[in-house]
Formats: structure tokens, C-alpha cells, sequence
């Protein structure tokens, strides 16, 4: 059997199982590569959504998968889209979303999505009920299948003899692991012989396997990989109970096959009692063995794997109940459900961290509310008049005007409608309530202002952090940016507030002073604005050397992550400096694929190859900026990764008769014209005087004919510009519009997109135009071809050749002029490859994840008080 197995994680943190008797292993940690007879080992991704039939047209016809399968989780790294046209059957391997932002609602959306034809839970059963009451239908519960070892190591990692009287534990316990920190606390504080170390995969099987206990305490609720590592060892697995739907205690039985334990008292005497009894843990050890050869040894996981991926059947002991597969939650209402689902998932965030989530239900609440709640494992729901503080109340929408009985920061009306919650939101303001999740009914008191509320500002002037979320990790993220206007660079940056927002951060903001609706609208969010007090464009030296500024910024906002967005590879050298200096982890965005930077600057290119070597990640946006870094700057091969841009709903909506008639109206454009657009900064980079020149060669042959031209864009040439098209009798067909806001209602409004330019990271304008199905003519440079793709007209790098190029500007207009339907099949075509690769929100889960990523490495940095006492 032959596998392609789509994965979001590298081989160093999570190597894949070995599903095939021949496997080819995609994903963005992963490289091109291939064995010394030319058959594919591996392939690389982007990072994020990404097309897979492409990936899979790589592989030689000999290697064709005959099953796909694809490991996605919360993080969004590893999303694969477009699998309808692959010809062999898709299963979902459904990993972490128990943790993350919208894991549960997120992976339902790309479910909806993206049609596979199994779905299988692997750590996380008891988030398949909600998955069926939804009505989604060939779910299977595959526990342990994720596990790398075959049978060999598995053999060779149990110790035959005597066992070190220990009790180990492989993995993190950060700030982001808080409960799993005091269990293990616990432990060193009653001086029990714990031992923890970070391993790779292959030695902890090893490590475990030579100790007589195996710790284990999930992230939140989930039946991790870890239980199955521990029982491949031999080692008696200890372990925290979980809830029933878990599916835990169909797989052990406490005593048996695991020692598992509740609090951290009952964890503290059940390993003093195992420690000292060798003979009695010896034997569980011995009974999780056998229990892992009999029911998860390789030979069983790929049978299952193939039995569910073809014939749509697990073995029995993993099958789901009747019950489980016909349950329905508030009487088969899906909308209330998903309502739920919603809140669900912010009191499993709270349960990562606490060792006790108390709801309290009022008379109102729902039966099923305690339903849903129920799956997770440290949630304690009271009854009404239960006296006592609460970290919930849950009310019903005749409660919820006079808020709960109990005190609770965050109160949930789960019966609410669309129609009932204006209402509410407006009852509740008066007793510090904010809605968190005004859709659901879900508030918060003191949460941050709703868009629109005033800030309270600092004594200089700028907005004081907003308080803590309740039950969340503290973590400021700064993005500092130098765009010193609202360019490419600033609108990725609107996406990447969004996305470091999630989780409850605080999120704070560095650029020069600039006023946009946009970072107007971020501010009204929640987002903190810190001015750069110089322009940067101006006073480009002070960003290479000045590290006052970034110094007082970084004073003000205590940043746990700084993302540096960067409009070139020389950006903000003197502020990563101040971050590297404070041992602040970092971020860098690259955002230019030029290259005459690393020659003009090269006295900066040593200092630049040691920033990039201490940043947590190197984020591209493009693979043609990636490898610019890599050969260039110093950025080492292998590092890096790709999140293309994205752009918001508005741009991949029909086109609105309203903005075609209107903005025509407004520049005096007939109906039946060809309107070009460019919007770009108005500079030599962009190719104006390319465009300006072919335009001038076509009046004069006076073949100008329909075409019209609108520029949207400031910039230092805009009066030259200006100037020249009026002196030359241009202005009545080249419109000069400065900076818009309207981007799309312009788009709405043309017919063709053209940018000749001279250096592209990206093309966001063109991605932009491609969803409002405008046909494209654009240079060949850059990331521009992995933006447009096989559905827009190329011109020769205007670099090279530029007289080429002005000759190719007016033979693709003229053709277009000349062909409305060949124009309108390449909008089509163009609407189809944006709206599938390059939406916000792809964009913004593709980050979101990345983030997460980063500041969970940098709380495994961060001994905690029980990390201490185990080195000590």
C-alpha cells in the first residue's frame, strides 16, 4: 500500500508513523527530497492551506498514493485543500483540539471544507460527539495509530532486567503545561526520584523503557501520544484520569494495565506505593505491554488504518457506541450546538491551566449544557443556589438581565437568540459584563472594551494594556513593523494583530505614527499603538543603530514575542539587537525578495546572519523571499518557512454593479471601456514609467482605443506623475487617484489589473484583484508567480529587458481590449486559485499557529519551580 502522509509537524519534534509498505511524507517541515534511485521520500508544503492535487503531481507515476492521509490539528500549519480530484480514497486524521484557538469550530469549518472520506479522532474522542450531533458522519476513533516506533525499537527499548527506580517523564512543563508543572512539583516536593529530560522520540522510548514508572499528565483532557510511548516501554504507566468519552478506560484498567491517578495527593501515594512495590509495578508494566502488543503493535495499526481508509470499519474494541453516534445536544438544534461548542472551547482553555473549572447552572440553563461540559475532565458543575465562587455561571436569557446569583467572571446565556442579544449585551453593561462572544452569548466582566469604548491612556498618551484575560497565560506580543505608511507590509501586519490575538493575548503595535482606518479599527479591537517617534524611510540609519527607541517600547510593553515585520532584510537591526539583548524570543517577516540589498549593505550581512540565526522562526512571504534570505543574508538552508498573504472576505465577493457604475461615474468612464488598475505605491520600483511608456507608444499609433487606466497609490513621483500625464494630454485616460480605501470597490469597477514592476515579494494587490476576478498582466518576478499561477499574462522581468517589457504591456492589453471572453476566463480562473490559496483567514490560522509555536518554545525555556527542584 502506498501512503501520502500530509503532516504539519517536522521528523525532529513528531516523526509520522510508517503507514505503507511505501510512504512519502509531505508538509512544511519537510524538504524535497529524494533516495538515491530517484523515488520520492519526501515533499515540501507551504505552510497553511496549500493545493495537494500539485503536490501529489511531483510524485512519478509509479508513486501515486492509494490512500492520503492528513495529520491536521488546531495549529493550522498542515491544512491541505482542494482533495475532491485526487482518485484514491482521503481520511482526516484529526490530532490536537484540545488547545489552540477555535480548535473544535475550526477544524468543523475545514471539514466542511474539504470532503474526506473517513475521519478518524486520534487524541481526542470525546470531541467526536459533538462532530455527529453536527451531522457529520464516517468518524472513527484510531488511538495510538500516530505512534513512530515499529516493532523493533519498541523490543529493543524494554530493559530485561532490572529498571532504574525512577519515575520518568519525556516533554515540556512550561508556563503553557501549568497543571502538569504542579503535578510534577508535587512529586519533587514529597523527594521521589523524578526524573524529566528532553529526548528525542527514539531515545525517550529508550528512557522510559528503562525505568520502573512512566509519568504522564495530558495537556488538557487528551489521551496523548505519551500513554502509548509508555506502554511500548514496559514501563507502569501513571496517568491522570480523564472522562469516560476520553475512551481511557475502555483502553486500561487502573491497576491492571496503569496506575491512574485524580489530584496530586492521589498521584504522590500511588507512585510512593509503586516505588515501593517493584514486584506489583514490575507486573503492570508488564500487563501494559502485553496489552500494547495484542491491540497497537505496527501490524495492528496499519490494518486498522487500512481497514477505516477502505472499508470504513475499526476493530471492535475502538468502535463507537450506538449512543455515540445517534447522540443529539439541545433537541437536534445545530445553531444552539455550535453556540455551545464555542464556549466549550473557552472553558477547555481555562481547564489547561487550572486544576478546577467550577460552572455554576442556574435555573435556566439548558440539561444538555452540562451534557457538553461534561467531556471535560477537571469541569465541576453545581447546581442552582450552590453558594460559592465560580469561574462560569451559566443562564438562561429570562437570568441573564439581572446577571448570576454567584460571582463569576464570565457568564454564559445558553439559550439566547440572535434576536435576544442586543437586548442582553445592553442589560448586562451596567454589571461590567462584555460580550467575549456576543454570537454565543458568552461575557465576560471587565473583559476588553467592545469597538468604540474609550481607552485609558498613559501618561504619554497612548493606551494602557488592557487587564489579564481570566484563566489565560500571560502573553504580550509585540509586532514591530517600519512601513512607515500602510503599505503591503502594513495590511500583512492588520492580519498578524488578528492572529497573535488569539488565546486572549494582549496584542501591542510599533510603527511611525500613521493614521488608517485600519490601524483605527485594530485600535477599537483591543490592539495597543506604541509610535515610532521618527520616520523610518527618512531616518532609515536610526533603525540600524538607535536603540533608545526600541528600548522604551520594549519598557512599555513587556513582551513575551516580538514579530518583527520587516519591509527589507536591513529592518530594525538595532531593535532585534534590544530583543536578543533582553533574551525576548523573536520573530522575523520577510517581506522583500530583493537582493541588491545584501551588495549595498554589506558591511550589515554578518549582523543580519546572526539575527536570523536567533529568531524563533523566519516567516517568508513568499518561497522566492525564502530563497533570496537563504542565499543572500545569511538565513541557513533548511530554516525558514512560507505564509502567503491573504486578503479579507470583501475581495472575493461578486462584483457590485453599484462600485462598477459609480466609480465610472466618478472619473468619467464609459461603460464599454477596458479599465486597467494598478493600485501601488506611486515609485520607480512599481514600473509606472514602464506603463506610462507603453501607453504613450499606443496613442501615438493611436491604438488606444477602450482602455482607461486608474492609479491608486501615494507616493514620492505621485506630482511628477501628475505632472507628465497632463502635459501630455494623458489625464482624460490615466486617472491618478492617491491613496484609496476602496481598493475593492475599484476592482469592482475594472476589468484588468496590471503591475509591471521591478521587484515583488508577493503581490498582494494582486492577489487582491485575482478574487475579484479581474484578469492580471504582471511582471515575471519575484513571488508573483505563485500568486498568479497558470491564470494571468506574464511579462518578461522589465529588469532585463525593459523595452521587452513596454512591447508586452500593450500586445496583453490590446489582446484583452480585443477578447472580453478570454478576459473574463482568466478572471474566473484567477477567482479560483485566491479564493483557494490566499484568504485572510487562511492566512491568519497559518500564523495563529506559528505564534502559538513560538511561545510554547519559549515557556519550555522557562524553568518553573518544580523544573528547579528536579536539577537541583
Amino acid at each position: 500500500m502506498k501512503v501520502l502522509f500530509a503532516t504539519g509537524s517536522p521528523a525532529g519534534y513528531m516523526r509520522p508513523p510508517q503507514l505503507g509498505d511505501e510512504q512519502v511524507v509531505c508538509g512544511p517541515d519537510w524538504p524535497d527530497q529524494s533516495d538515491i534511485h530517484g523515488r520520492v521520500l519526501s515533499l515540501n508544503t507551504p505552510l497553511g492551506r496549500y493545493d495537494l492535487p500539485s503536490v501529489v503531481a511531483k510524485l512519478p507515476k509509479e508513486q501515486f498514493p492509494d490512500v492520503v492521509a492528513c495529520l491536521v490539528d488546531a495549529s493550522g500549519r498542515n491544512m491541505p485543500s482542494n482533495l475532491g480530484g485526487l482518485g484514491c480514497p482521503k481520511v482526516l486524521l484529526v490530532a490536537d483540539t484540545h488547545h489552540l484557538s477555535s480548535p473544535l469550530l475550526g477544524m468543523m469549518s475545514y471539514l466542511v471544507a474539504e470532503r474526506f472520506d473517513r475521519t478518524a479522532f486520534i487524541y481526542d474522542r470525546h470531541h467526536a460527539a459533538f462532530f455527529h450531533a453536527a451531522g457529520f458522519r464516517d468518524l472513527f476513533w484510531l488511538p495510538g495509530l500516530t505512534l513512530p516506533h515499529d516493532d523493533t525499537a519498541v523490543s529493543g527499548a524494554r530493559t530485561k532486567g532490572q529498571r532504574a527506580r525512577r519515575v520518568a517523564f519525556v516533554g515540556q512543563a512550561g508556563k503553557f503545561h501549568r497543571r502538569r508543572a504542579r503535578l510534577i512539583e508535587s512529586l519533587v516536593k514529597r523527594h521521589l526520584p523524578f526524573v524529566a529530560k528532553g529526548l528525542t522520540q527514539a531515545e525517550g522510548l529508550r528512557f522510559y523503557g528503562s525505568s520502573s514508572l512512566g509519568f504522564n499528565a495530558s495537556l488538557n483532557g487528551d489521551l496523548n501520544l505519551r500513554i502509548f510511548e509508555i506502554l511500548a516501554s514496559g514501563s507502569a504507566l501513571v496517568t491522570d484520569r480523564l472522562s469516560p468519552e476520553s475512551g481511557l478506560g475502555s483502553l486500561l484498567k487502573d491497576g491492571r494495565d496503569a496506575i491512574i491517578y485524580g489530584s496530586p495527593e492521589e498521584l504522590c501515594e500511588r507512585v510512593a506505593h509503586a516505588l515501593a512495590n517493584p514486584a506489583e509495578a514490575r507486573a503492570i508494566g508488564e500487563a501494559g505491554a502485553r496489552k500494547f502488543d495484542e491491540q497497537f503493535n505496527l501490524s495492528r495499526r496499519r490494518d486498522a488504518f487500512r481497514a477505516v481508509a477502505f472499508g470504513g470499519v475499526v476493530p471492535p474494541e475502538f468502535e463507537f457506541t450506538p449512543e455515540d453516534r445517534t447522540r443529539v445536544f439541545f433537541g437536534g438544534n445545530t445553531n444552539r450546538l455550535l453556540q455551545s461548542v464555542a464556549v466549550y472551547e473557552v472553558v477547555q482553555e481555562l481547564q489547561r491551566t487550572m486544576d478546577t473549572v467550577r460552572v455554576s447552572l442556574d435555573k435556566g440553563a439548558h440539561p444538555d449544557v452540562h451534557r457538553v461540559l461534561s467531556t471535560l475532565p477537571w469541569v465541576e458543575c453545581a447546581p442552582p443556589g450552590d453558594p460559592g465562587s465560580y469561574d462560569l455561571a451559566v443562564v438562561g436569557k429570562a437570568e441573564a438581565p439581572s446577571g448570576p446569583l454567584v460571582e463569576a467572571p464570565l457568564l454564559w446565556c445558553c439559550d439566547a437568540e440572535p434576536r435576544d442579544l442586543a437586548g442582553i449585551t445592553a442589560a448586562l453593561a451596567p454589571r461590567g459584563y462584555s460580550a467575549v462572544n456576543a454570537d454565543a452569548g458568552l461575557y465576560r466582566r471587565g473583559a476588553r472594551p467592545a469597538p468604540g469604548s474609550p481607552s485609558v491612556s498613559g501618561a504619554d498618551g497612548d493606551p494602557e494594556p488592557s487587564p489579564l484575560p481570566i484563566g489565560g497565560d500571560l502573553a504580550n506580543v509585540l509586532i514591530y513593523c517600519d512601513d512607515p505608511q500602510m503599505g503591503g507590509v502594513g495590511h500583512h501586519c492588520v492580519v498578524l494583530m488578528r492572529a497573535a490575538a488569539g488565546e486572549g493575548r494582549q496584542v501591542h503595535y510599533a510603527q511611525p505614527r500613521f493614521h488608517h482606518p485600519l490601524l483605527e479599527r485594530a485600535q477599537q479591537e483591543g490592539v495597543q499603538m506604541n509610535w515610532i517617534s521618527f520616520d523610518t524611510a527618512r531616518e532609515f540609519g536610526r533603525t540600524l543603530s538607535d536603540t533608545s527607541e526600541p528600548a522604551r517600547i520594549f519598557d512599555k510593553t513587556r513582551p513575551h514575542l516580538v514579530i518583527f515585520a520587516d519591509c527589507c532584510h536591513i529592518s530594525n537591526i538595532a531593535a532585534k539587537h534590544t530583543a536578543i539583548s533582553r533574551g525576548i524570543p523573536f520573530v522575523v517577516v520577510c517581506h522583500s525578495s530583493a537582493s541588491y540589498h545584501a551588495k549595498n549593505f554589506a558591511q550589515c550581512l554578518p549582523v543580519i546572519r546572526a539575527q536570523l540565526s536567533k529568531a524563533s522562526e523566519v516567516l517568508a512571504v513568499s518561497h522566492s523571499t525564502l530563497e533570496v534570505t537563504q542565499a543572500h543574508y545569511g538565513l541557513q538552508v533548511g530554516r525558514g518557512i512560507v505564509v502567503h498573504s491573504g486578503r479579507p472576505p470583501e475581495f472575493f465577493e461578486p462584483r457590485s454593479e453599484t462600485n462598477r457604475h459609480g466609480i465610472r461615474r466618478e472619473f468619467g468612464i464609459g461603460p464599454e471601456d477596458v479599465v486597467c488598475l494598478t493600485a501601488a505605491r506611486i515609485c520607480e520600483d512599481k514600473g509606472f514609467a514602464l506603463q506610462l511608456t507603453a501607453i504613450l507608444e499606443l496613442k501615438k499609433e493611436g491604438r488606444l482605443g477602450p482602455l482607461q487606466f486608474i492609479w491608486a497609490g501615494g507616493g514620492d513621483l505621485l506630482p511628477e506623475i501628475r505632472r507628465i500625464l497632463s502635459a501630455r494630454g494623458l489625464d482624460r485616460s490615466v486617472h491618478c487617484t492617491g491613496q484609496r480605501g476602496d481598493i475593492a470597490a475599484l476592482c469592482d469597477a475594472s476589468d484588468v489589473f496590471i503591475l509591471p514592476t521591478l521587484h515583488e515579494a508577493f503581490g498582494l494587490s494582486i492577489a487582491e484583484a485575482m478574487g475579484k476576478r479581474l484578469a492580471v498582466v504582471a511582471s515575471r518576478v519575484g513571488g508573483i508567480p505563485e500568486v498568479l499561477g497558470d491564470t494571468g499574462l506574464y511579462l518578461t522581468d522589465p529588469m532585463q529587458v525593459p523595452k521587452t517589457a513596454v512591447s508586452e504591456i500593450k500586445a496583453n492589453l490590446l489582446t484583452l481590449a480585443g477578447n472580453r471572453r478570454l478576459m473574463a476566463e482568466l478572471g474566473e480562473r484567477a477567482h479560483a486559485r485566491s479564493a483557494s490559496l490566499f484568504t485572510e483567514r487562511r492566512m491568519q490560522d497559518a500564523l495563529s499557529g506559528v505564534i502559538s509555536s513560538c511561545l510554547e518554545r519559549a515557556a519550555g525555556g522557562e524553568a518553573t519551580a518544580a523544573e528547579q527542584l528536579v536539577h537541583a
